[in-house]
């Protein structure tokens, strides 16, 4: 594991990248590896392989009962207690930027959610909240 010594410095976000890489690969098919990194790049490819639609969650997008997110939380209790202070860390540098900060589970569950007020509020509509199950499957 890296410690945060190790980490480059985070690179300043850049919104419009994101945005025309979203669109030629809606357009396209192929994701462009000279607007993204290839890990999103092969996320990307991977997720439209299991079926899932580039455009929106489907409707009834699993997401956990209170119940089972409380499980969830209390089973990742170490790792939440450790990533709290870098999700926080993180959610200081994207702040103003129209983005939030995830940490979920091996199985796609989030667990934690930051980011900026507005952006939250539309965020949740779309099933980015606690106990919502992002799996690329």
């Amino acid at each position: 594991m890296l410690s945060m010594a190790m980490m480059p410095p985070p690179a300043r976000l850049q919104p419009s990248r994101s945005r025309d890489a979203r669109r030629r690969f809606l357009e396209e098919g192929v994701p462009d590896e000279g607007l993204l990194d290839p890990v999103v790049c092969r996320s990307w490819m991977r997720s439209r392989e299991f079926g899932l639609q580039p455009v929106g969650r489907v409707n009834g997008a699993p997401h956990a009962s209170l119940s089972q997110l409380m499980q969830a939380l209390e089973a990742q209790r170490e790792l939440v207690a450790h990533a709290s202070p870098v999700l926080e860390f993180l959610h200081a540098q994207t702040r103003d930027s129209g983005s939030m900060v995830i940490l979920s589970d091996a199985d796609g569950m989030l667990l934690q959610t930051m980011g900026d007020a507005g952006f939250v509020d539309r965020a949740e509509r779309e099933a980015l909240r606690a106990g919502a199950t992002w799996h690329e499957r």
